[in-house]
Parts: structure tokens; sequence; C-alpha cells
């Protein structure tokens, strides 16, 4: 597995637009990327990015500082229904949280889900994303601090 990400621009943009999420893994929880990316386009600090296993576009995920705490979060994170099985998950999510550091200098990322989401509350957890305690807009809310060791890490 050779997994990177690349901002999303008016190269691939349209590519990113076909990815779908499997309704076993959550199509009731993550909106079509096309309404991201509109977002994108008024919202100016968030920040849309592919994940990429060599040309081809596996998955997509939406960064920002949020403005009104102040915090990194990963606003939207999916792996195209094709391509799901194949541990592009985790791993992809970890390439996310990797550029985000290296791109913003954060120390920690924020990412939530709702209380029914048992794959991405399972994913996240393996990757070393802590449940805070907070529960936002009814979602569960996990942090991934640099530094700390990681659960499933390895």
């Amino acid at each position: 597995m050779n997994l990177k990400i690349r901002p999303v621009d008016r190269d691939i943009w349209y590519e990113c637009t076909a990815l779908k999420v499997s309704q076993e893994n959550g199509v009731s929880y993550v909106l079509p990327v096309v309404y991201s990316l509109a977002e994108c386009c008024f919202e100016t600090h968030l920040r849309p990015l592919a994940i990429m296993e060599e040309e081809q576009i596996v998955g997509f995920s939406m960064y920002a500082k949020d403005l009104d705490d102040g915090r990194f979060w990963i606003y939207v994170f999916m792996i195209d229904e094709q391509h799901q099985g194949k541990g592009y998950g985790r791993e992809g999510l970890r390439q996310v949280l990797q550029y985000i550091h290296d791109q913003e200098g954060t120390s920690e990322v924020i990412i939530g889900h709702k209380p029914d989401n048992l794959r991405a509350a399972h994913l996240y957890e393996a990757v070393g994303c802590k449940r805070t305690g907070e529960c936002i807009n009814g979602e569960v809310i996990r942090r991934y601090r640099f530094g700390e060791q990681q659960a499933g890490s390895h």
C-alpha cells in the first residue's frame, strides 16, 4: 500500500465527486463529496484532500481550523465503496492526520462521529483518536494528540 494525500485542485475535483460510501459503511453519515467541494467555495478556510493509491483516488477528507474554537477538525473522512476493506481507512486516516500536523504544525486534531456509527468509532479508536467526553451536535468527539503513544499505530 502506497497511500499519499493530495490537496484537491482543479485537476482532480471532478474525479473526487464520483467517490461513494457503501450502505453498510455509513452512507447515512457522509454527505456526497460534491457538497463538501461546493462548501469549500464559500467557506474558504476548509481544506479538501484526496486520498490516493498511486494515481487513483480512493478516498476524500476535509479539514479546517474551526473559526469558533480555534482547533483543527477533520470534518469529512471517507473511503470509496470500491476500495473499502483494503486497509485504506486506517492508513488513510493516519496519513490525513500526519498531513494536517505537517502543514499546520498543530499538536492535536479533533474528529467526531454519530454515536451509532460503530465503524467510525472503531476506526478512530484504532488509529489513536481518544474520546474527549464532549458531545457536539449529537456527535461523539475524539482527539488525536501527536507525540503520544497511539493505539494501533505500529
